[in-house]
């Protein structure tokens, strides 16, 4: 804590961080409460927040950090921007009016006050001390790491030795500082519930596609023939309609002596009467 304070750097160009949401509610508390020995917030006022899946109080001056704990479209803040408030009103009714500078490396956001009322949105939170986790994409001229033996590995080296601009201090119990050589060279294993089984629907997903590739082979090909036995299908009943046309339109005509009485003889032929010479037969 010494250190935190005795660093020259401003209050908003330092970042303490830690592995778990319990060790960083007791690093806010302890900065805060030093913050307030100090004389460098105002009167505080009680507030019920919400904040990470959890509901509390807290205590709320003129001069705290704060973070908003959840995305709001009215006041263009999203879950993890920061602030310092600036100014509370408590109303008769309990509630608070709150107003709060933005702190943000965005130049439209830096600066903005926004105002809003506690009944409207209380979604908020100590931004003294955040996790690891939520430090990502951001950067800090001096960085103290709390040091955990269950989240000192790779991943969580990596992501906080990254936040650092300047300066970064490690502390963390002996036993702990002694071995993390060890533990920084190992991969933590992923014990997340859900993110093993979205890599075991992952990989059954995977082989599912591997085992439906003949498949998908084999109906593609039968697709293809089938066009092509009905593209013949359709031509051999082409060629076969025009041959029943061509002998329909064809007429058969004989010739065979006949004896007529005289030369006048007539025959009716598709409904009409055609006269024919004599000596001569037309049949159909």
């Amino acid at each position: 804590m010494n250190d935190y304070f005795t660093n020259p750097t401003p209050v908003r160009e330092k970042l303490v961080l830690a592995g778990t949401r319990a060790e960083v509610k007791a690093l806010n508390h302890a900065i805060r409460a030093e913050h307030k020995s100090r004389g460098e917030l105002g009167p505080g006022q009680t507030l019920k927040v919400k904040a990470g899946g959890e509901i509390k109080t807290i205590e709320l001056a003129t001069g705290d950090r704060i973070r908003f704990a959840e995305k709001n479209k009215k006041l263009g803040v999203f879950n993890g921007t920061q602030g310092v408030v600036q100014n509370l009103r408590l109303n008769p009714d309990g509630s608070l009016d709150i107003s709060v500078r933005l702190e943000s490396d965005i130049r439209s956001q830096e600066g903005r006050i926004v105002r809003f009322n506690s009944k409207d949105f209380a979604s908020l939170d100590y931004s003294y001390a955040m996790t690891v986790h939520k430090s990502q994409g951001q950067g800090r001229d001096s960085v103290f790491v709390l040091a955990n033996a269950g989240m000192t590995d790779l991943h969580f080296a990596l992501v906080a030795f990254t936040r650092t601009k300047q300066s970064f201090r490690l502390y963390g119990a002996k036993d702990d500082l002694a071995s993390m050589g060890r533990r920084f060279g190992r991969e933590r294993l992923k014990t997340n519930a859900s993110e093993q089984l979205q890599a075991q629907h992952q990989k059954k997903e995977q082989m599912a596609q591997r085992l439906m590739r003949p498949i998908n082979k084999l109906i593609d090909l039968t697709g293809k023939m089938l066009r092509l036995n009905r593209q013949h299908a359709a031509s051999a009943a082409s060629s076969l309609n025009n041959s029943i046309a061509s002998e329909q339109d064809v007429r058969k005509i004989t010739f065979r002596p006949t004896p007529t009485p005289h030369a006048s003889n007539a025959i009716q032929t598709t409904g009409k009467v055609v006269p024919v010479r004599p000596g001569l037969h037309l049949s159909r």
